[in-house]
């Protein structure tokens, strides 16, 4: 998987920090600015979530089945219900298509 320059900057950015596995104003605001570039870029919809999930592990050197492995997978849990937020505020509150994954709710 291959991201583009600003969201990949925005990634490197919240795993940059020593505690981006938290959930301080902080990390949370890496994380969502994140999320923000990743709208920019992709749209509302993450195509492949697993691949997004291994991509991010390899990048940030978190191995499967490790604490941070489940953290990954539990930020692109809530990513993919706020990509789905943000995509209903966007249409002005105009049908929202939900749809639940494997990955949505790990």
């Amino acid at each position: 998987m291959d991201l583009s320059d600003t969201t990949m900057k925005r990634l490197i950015e919240w795993l940059s920090q020593s505690t981006w596995n938290s959930k301080s104003n902080r990390d949370l605001k890496a994380f969502y600015d994140f999320i923000h570039a990743y709208v920019a870029d992709y749209g509302y919809q993450i195509d492949r979530p697993r691949e997004l999930i291994e991509y991010i592990a390899e990048y940030g050197r978190v191995g499967k089945d490790t604490f941070l492995y489940k953290v990954i997978e539990r930020r692109i849990s809530e990513m993919t219900i706020i990509l789905k937020y943000l995509e209903y505020e966007s249409s002005g509150g105009k049908s929202l298509e939900v749809s639940y994954s494997k990955t949505a709710y790990m």
